[in-house]
């Protein structure tokens, strides 16, 4: 028998749904902070979180980013 060569179905799957989660996880924080935001200036942690909510890839990144200017603190 012989060694396959590369990715199997089964492990192709699962790096496409971890993908996908951190994703998906990364675009709700995004709207979660930006719900949280103060919207007092300055704004910019609600323009960057604003955008990230229209252009997904931005949203994404932004989710996992602290942005102190604009959050409100517990």
């Amino acid at each position: 028998m012989r060694k396959r060569k590369g990715m199997t179905v089964l492990s192709a799957l699962v790096c496409i749904l971890l993908i996908g989660a951190f994703t998906m996880t990364g675009y709700v924080l995004n709207l979660v902070k930006l719900c949280r935001c103060d919207f007092v200036s300055p704004i910019k942690a609600e323009v960057v979180r604003g955008i990230g909510v229209v252009v997904p890839p931005v949203g994404v990144v932004a989710g996992y980013i602290n942005i102190e200017d604009g959050e409100i603190k517990d």
